[in-house]
């Protein structure tokens, strides 16, 4: 069984490949939703598409959920936000979280 941080990582490499084949945000969600194997996780994402089709900001609704997304993956997305660079900073992420891991 993979870790927490490992579902992290799979699910924004997941991300970005739909992402740059040019699926829309919210079906990507769905479909990642779709394919997560670990139930707990797959929970979290369907919590944060939720929170993402009310409206809500990507960042914001990342954070309901610190014990999976620490402060530095919050602020690479909440910065992709401001800059209009959200794609970018998601393709950031996997390597970023990869390194942590590596560090732990």
């Amino acid at each position: 069984m993979s870790s927490i941080k490992e579902e992290s990582i799979i699910f924004f490499m997941k991300l970005n490949h739909y992402l740059n084949h040019g699926w829309p945000i919210l079906e990507v969600f769905k479909r990642i939703e779709e394919d997560m194997s670990n139930a707990e996780f797959k929970n979290v994402i369907l919590q944060i598409h939720q929170s993402i089709e009310e409206g809500n900001y990507f960042s914001d609704s990342f954070d309901k959920f610190p014990n999976i997304f620490d402060k530095k993956i919050i602020a690479f997305i909440k910065t992709g936000e401001e800059t209009g660079q959200l794609f970018p900073a998601f393709n950031m992420l996997p390597e970023l979280i990869l390194k942590e891991i590596c560090i732990m």
